[in-house]
């Protein structure tokens, strides 16, 4: 997990949270995820990071990245 990535994860308080990598408490929560998908977009875009979003199960269900990708998409050709 890279230090500078974001993640929208639910919070224990219930709403959702956004947190960096390796912090312990949340850096803003929200009552919806999509108000913390917003938060933490700007947050990942700003730093150049990786935005992951978590679902309710705690499992990535979406990732992002803002700055430079280490594991780029291969191009598809058919």
């Amino acid at each position: 997990m890279n230090k500078s990535s974001q993640h929208v994860v639910p919070s224990p308080n219930g709403g959702w949270a956004v947190r960096s990598a390796g912090a312990l408490r949340a850096s803003r929560t929200f009552v919806t995820q999509s108000e913390a998908l917003r938060y933490g977009r700007k947050v990942a875009q700003n730093s150049l990071a990786v935005l992951y979003v978590h679902g309710r199960d705690g499992t990535v269900v979406e990732r992002n990245s803002y700055g430079h990708d280490p594991l780029p998409v291969p191009n598809k050709r058919d």
